[in-house]
């Protein structure tokens, strides 16, 4: 037994080292998993902001559409009584 130890321990630190690296590396991805994740629920809040942004914006801007044609209206009406 001692004389395989003795043979093989280079392979045997390979293979312990390899399965070291292995589980270093499964660590590092549940990792990046998790900020991953982290990221996506982030962006999901910002959108939601931006999304409610651009709605008040377009509210605003319709209404200063009518505004404009309303005024529009006027203009016309003043020109026309001339």
């Amino acid at each position: 037994m001692e004389s395989i130890i003795l043979k093989f321990w280079p392979v045997i630190l390979a293979l312990i080292s390899v399965i070291a690296w292995l589980i270093r590396l499964e660590s590092r991805v549940k990792e990046h998993t998790q900020s991953i994740c982290r990221i996506e629920g982030s962006q999901e809040k910002n959108i939601d902001k931006l999304t409610d942004k651009l709605d008040r914006v377009d509210e605003k801007l319709s209404t200063l559409g009518e505004r404009i044609s309303e005024l529009t209206g006027y203009f016309k009406r003043y020109e026309e009584e001339k």
